[in-house]
């Protein structure tokens, strides 16, 4: 076996692995309270004393949804939004929360094929120089991408966080005033 074929092999093994390793498994979660007062989380109906089940309650773990980023748009209409009621967001799919991992695998993948790519034309060139030119290059390329990418997932976390915090905010600024309406309400 070549050198380069080994290396292929190996390449080969760890995207296939890495394949196998991103997938993501959803269950539903069975919790009760016991004689005892202790809380009890299962993730088998089976194992929940029949006594109990009438009590148990049912969380199905789901995808989370991605969050909804704000649009030039939608800044306009903020204060249009504000004043009518929000509609609930629609639920994610199953298959998007499930097939997440694909996207980083392919970047991976496509990465590892251009170094490959790159190696082989550079093996052909007469001058040194230049394929150490050429792998500046396209190391410098990955770098800017990575770093663009990871830039836009902080921006994204960034934006969700926002938008919690602000839904929080109106949560908290509605129960403030429900609770001073009704202490004014009693006082008169």
């Amino acid at each position: 076996m070549t050198k380069v074929s080994g290396s292929a092999l190996i390449f080969l093994l760890l995207a296939g692995l890495l394949l196998l390793a991103g997938s993501t498994a959803f269950a539903d979660l069975y919790q009760y309270t016991d004689r005892n007062g202790v809380v009890t989380v299962t993730d088998k109906l089976d194992s929940v004393p029949k006594k109990y089940r009438a009590t148990m309650k049912v969380t199905r773990e789901e995808p989370k949804a991605a969050p909804q980023l704000p649009t030039a748009s939608s800044v306009e209409m903020g204060a249009a939004q504000e004043a009518a009621p929000s509609a609930a967001p629609p639920k994610a799919t199953a298959d998007a929360g499930r097939r997440g991992w694909v996207t980083p695998v392919l970047v991976l993948v496509g990465l590892a094929a251009g170094f490959f790519i790159v190696l082989r034309l550079t093996r052909n060139l007469v001058s040194a120089q230049l394929a150490k030119v050429i792998y500046l290059v396209f190391f410098l390329g990955v770098s800017v991408f990575l770093y663009k990418s990871y830039a836009e997932h902080l921006v994204e976390g960034t934006l969700g966080m926002k938008q919690k915090v602000l839904g929080m905010f109106k949560k908290a600024n509605a129960r403030e005033s429900s609770a001073l309406e009704e202490t004014r309400g009693a006082a008169k």
